[in-house]
């Protein structure tokens, strides 16, 4: 982005936050702010919002849905990241050659 897209990009942000904000009270207002954090892949961000919105409403569905999806994001995450760690001569200890 240039450098006046990013300062429009803040702006509407800054804007769609605030907006959320007023109905602070309500669960969809953290869903929908998880949302964003999640596409501009803040990921603790929107775990944030996501648990902030089951407390509002622990039976929130769509809170815990997405939830559960960055849960499972990040277990695939750490997966990647120990096979790219354990040294090739741990694979054939398992048989996986």
């Amino acid at each position: 982005m240039t450098p006046e897209q990013q300062t429009a990009f803040a702006a509407a942000y800054r804007e769609l936050f605030d907006a959320e904000m007023i109905d602070a009270n309500r669960p969809e207002a953290h869903l929908n702010l998880g949302l964003m954090a999640k596409k501009l892949r803040h990921p603790s961000e929107a775990e944030n919002h996501y648990q902030t919105a089951l407390r509002l409403d622990p039976n929130f569905t769509p809170a815990l849905v997405n939830l559960a999806d960055l849960d499972r994001k990040a277990l695939i995450y750490r997966s990647k990241m120990l096979y790219l760690k354990l040294p090739y001569r741990s694979f054939l200890s398992f048989g996986w050659n």
